[in-house]
């Protein structure tokens, strides 16, 4: 269910906002994207997608996937994906999960904004530092809060360090790298606990949850809790 969450309200938001963008066939790539869900996700919707990633494994398991068919499957990062197909070469990027793991989170959205052209959106996932806190607060998992506090940092689910933000803090790297803030959600406010297998979760249950986190995810009180912040920015120049 967790996962199940995460994926689904990042997409009904995007949708949302980005409704009339979308109407029309994009170039869209999706930058450590693993297996490439959201990637053939947008492909079905009849835009032009790419999906760039590290993980020779995930790239594998993408080329198993007949349908849709991704334009390009490319094994590298922001830096390779440049190289390969230019600057300002794609009306949507995609970067969900991978900023908290950078160790130059500036450097990053400034790469990814090379790889749009003018008016061109990202859609950007990176961990909120303010639901971390409250796992390990819920939890009791003192010594991970104290680092946390002092840091910035954690040891996520994967059992990998990364970097919480705060959403202020995302917010002024994407407009100080050429973007403007179009609207901003939370993720996962109140289902971080919910490791169940989705198919032991009864359908109108699943659709309930969803719908209370997709709300949760917009309203201005609740959505700096989510685990993740889900940030749409437009590129200005």
């Amino acid at each position: 269910m967790r996962g199940y969450v995460r994926r689904e309200v990042t997409r009904k938001n995007l949708s949302a906002e980005l409704n009339d963008f979308l109407k029309f066939p994009r170039h869209v790539i999706d930058v450590q994207g693993a297996q490439g869900d959201d990637a053939r996700w947008l492909a079905a919707q009849h835009h032009d997608a790419v999906l760039v990633d590290l993980d020779e494994t995930a790239l594998a398991e993408a080329h198993q996937h007949a349908y849709p068919v991704l334009e390009d499957i490319l094994h590298g990062d922001t830096e390779t994906a440049i190289a390969r197909y230019g600057t300002g070469t794609f009306d949507l990027g995609l970067s969900h999960g991978a900023l908290l793991y950078s160790p130059s989170p500036e450097e990053e959205i400034r790469q990814l904004g090379s790889l749009l052209g003018s008016g061109g959106y990202l859609s950007l996932l990176t961990a909120g530092i303010f639901g971390k806190i409250q796992r390990f607060e819920r939890s009791g998992q003192s010594a991970a809060l104290t680092k946390l506090l002092a840091t910035g940092k954690y040891t996520n689910n994967l059992d990998l360090e990364a970097k919480a933000y705060l959403p202020q803090d995302v917010a002024a790297m994407l407009e100080s790298n050429g973007f403007e803030v179009a609207a901003w959600f939370g993720v996962r406010i109140h289902s971080d606990t919910d490791e169940r297998p989705l198919d032991d979760v009864p359908t109108f249950h699943r659709n309930r949850i969803l719908d209370h986190e997709i709300r949760s995810s917009r309203d201005p009180l609740l959505r700096p809790s989510g685990q993740m912040l889900h940030f749409i920015a437009r590129k200005n120049t």
